[in-house]
């Protein structure tokens, strides 16, 4: 009876199994990612070519003999069968793999994830087919050194193919990360500005492109990275870049434990892909990092997308037929730990709802307007169709319902606003089409209402300006009445009002409140210096303070010699001693004190 040459077949064994332990390895990284239905696909898989693999191995020819049959025919059988299961079951990561980056198709997830579930059921099919050329018949053969050495090259040449696939799909940049510990209770936010105490500058000649409070100071986000500033002396806690990566976007918790950057990279194919990395607000030290293919396959680069210190959540849509046969968008309120990328959980709203979210400190608010005639603008003014608007607080951790509110309205124009905080919750609507009669609601913790129909919500009727400001403790808004000044609402009951500076325009561009004074700035279109003006509580305009920041932008950041508006600049916001202010754009960000 012919034997088959130990050697091959042990070498070929080798080469199954490195491809068995990645897809095993994979198939553990999908399940970190919550595909369930892939991870019982391949699960079947690695089972199936497990076996294969471990017969192989088989030291004593006659265990195969007596498992399967006494002509060999059986053997190859099974093996060409594993090989063709194996194939069909790895093909969705084959296609994958060639959508998204060898045509460039699909915007998905590019870990390594699919390049080992693909790579290791290619070494497995290819291994098994030689296999089952070799094993025509079973015999007795004793096993020397050299086939010994034949099945750990098998492994080794396995085990380099993935090293190599691995080298040239996974994205490696050179990181320099700094972190420190957790600072100490924060001083306390300013109660009056009145000058310039700090100026940091953005290193190797990078632009700040965001600025938000977190970590108990502030963090900036500058074209290379992103840096954590002390708001008390203007110096760096703590910063994080990756060397040939531009960022896009940065987004802060409310309760500025957590920030979330996301960096624009070239992967080896010379496409776009997105790199989302998870930051400690506080130390820098990195919670996550995931790679997404495409400019637009992260989920931090939409614009519903919210966040909390353990999640970030968005309302993702889908088809779904009816009985009619006519289709519809259905959301579900989706959300992602933080940590792993993993789904967390998800809330499907009820029917004929239409939903929009936001994040507050510990809980999702989803607002949802409900009722069969919902959208049909032509009714809105008749009372048999009005809609109910309810509002859910959800727990940020598992999804699970914490409190209910509901109102009923005759209205298709519901506006939410959360406050700068994330502390309450508003919402505001129209009865008809009837602008005077606008209604409010303001919402705390708990679903508590705090307040309902707030004189001038939002600056009313003055909607397309920044002057509406909306914190814990108020609201700002525009008192066009008597003499022009801005007015603060307080929910305590204390109103405020500053005059309007001699700025030469009525409505401010940017506004921050403070205990005892208002920071506002009118103009920020033309060069720089930009005048904030820091104007006393209940004082006059004699008592305005004009503090000059020279936000020098290049000129490749202006436009015909003016600063382009985008509703962005200056930022100006409250932070542990200090007012910060940063520009889009410019290389300095500001301390006021």
């Amino acid at each position: 009876m012919y034997a088959p040459p130990p050697k091959r077949v042990l070498f070929f064994s080798g080469v199954a199994l490195a491809g068995v332990v990645t897809l095993t390895w994979n198939v553990a990284a999908l399940g970190k990612q919550a595909n369930v239905a892939a991870i019982g696909t391949f699960a079947a898989i690695v089972a199936i070519a497990a076996t294969a693999a471990l017969g192989m191995f088989s030291v004593s020819p006659d265990v195969i003999r007596r498992r399967f049959a006494h002509d060999g025919a059986v053997p190859t059988k099974w093996v060409v069968t594993t090989a063709v299961v194996v194939a069909v079951t790895s093909l969705p990561s084959w296609i994958l793999v060639g959508e998204a980056r060898l045509v460039g198709g699909a915007e998905t997830l590019v870990s390594f994830t699919a390049y080992g579930l693909s790579i290791g059921g290619l070494l497995t099919v290819i291994a098994l087919g030689a296999l089952s050329v070799f094993l025509r018949s079973v015999g007795r053969r004793p096993l020397g050194a050299g086939s010994i050495l034949s099945g750990l090259g098998g492994l080794g040449t396995g085990a380099c193919a993935v090293g190599l696939v691995f080298a040239w799909t996974v994205t490696t940049t050179p990181v320099d990360a700094t972190t420190t510990g957790r600072s100490e209770q924060p001083a306390p936010v300013p109660d009056e500005v009145r000058t310039i105490g700090w100026q940091w500058d953005a290193p190797d000649g990078s632009l700040v492109r965001h600025a938000s409070p977190a970590g108990h100071g502030a963090v900036v986000r500058t074209d290379d990275g992103v840096y954590a500033l002390d708001t008390a002396t203007g110096e760096e806690r703590w910063h994080y870049r990756r060397q040939g990566e531009e960022t896009v976007n940065l987004r802060v918790s409310p309760d500025g434990e957590a920030a979330l950057v996301t960096f624009l990279a070239t992967d080896h194919t010379g496409g776009d892909t997105l790199r989302v990395v998870a930051l400690d607000a506080h130390t820098g030290n990195v919670r996550s990092d995931h790679e997404y293919a495409g400019v637009r396959g992260a989920p931090t680069m939409e614009s519903t997308m919210r966040m909390t210190r353990h999640s970030y959540v968005d309302i993702e849509f889908e088809d779904e037929r009816g009985e009619d046969g006519e289709s519809t968008e259905v959301g579900t309120l989706t959300a992602y730990d933080l940590d792993t990328g993993k789904q967390s959980w998800t809330y499907p709203p009820p029917e004929n709802c239409h939903p929009t979210h936001d994040a507050l400190v510990d809980e999702i608010v989803l607002t949802m307007q409900c009722g069969e005639e919902f959208g049909h603008e032509e009714n809105i003014d008749s009372v048999d169709t009005a809609s109910v608007i309810v509002v859910l607080g959800l727990s940020a951790k598992n999804g699970k319902e914490i409190w209910r509110h509901e109102e009923r309205v005759t209205s298709s124009g519901v506006k939410t606003y959360t406050a700068t905080d994330g502390s309450l919750h508003a919402l505001e609507w129209e009865w008809g089409s009837r602008v005077s009669s606008a209604q409010n609601i303001i919402l705390g913790a708990g679903g508590e209402v705090l307040s309902r129909d707030a004189p001038s919500f939002h600056g009313y009727p003055y909607l397309e300006y920044a002057a509406f400001t909306f914190t814990a403790e108020g609201y700002l808004r525009y008192q066009s009445s008597g003499e022009a000044a801005l007015a603060w609402e307080s929910f305590d009951g204390n109103p405020r009002k500053t005059p309007i500076p001699d700025s030469g325009r009525q409505i401010p561009e940017t506004v921050t409140p403070l205990a005892d004074m208002l920071l506002s700035v009118y103009e920020i279109r033309k060069a720089t210096p930009v005048a904030v003006w820091a104007t006393p509580w209940d004082g006059d305009d004699a008592d305005s303070t004009k503090i000059p920041l020279d936000f020098d932008r290049p000129d490749s950041e202006l436009s015909n010699g003016e600063f382009p508006y985008n509703g962005f600049g200056p930022a100006i916001f409250p932070a542990p001693d200090a007012a910060v202010a940063a520009m889009y754009g410019s290389p300095t960000v500001y301390g006021l004190q």
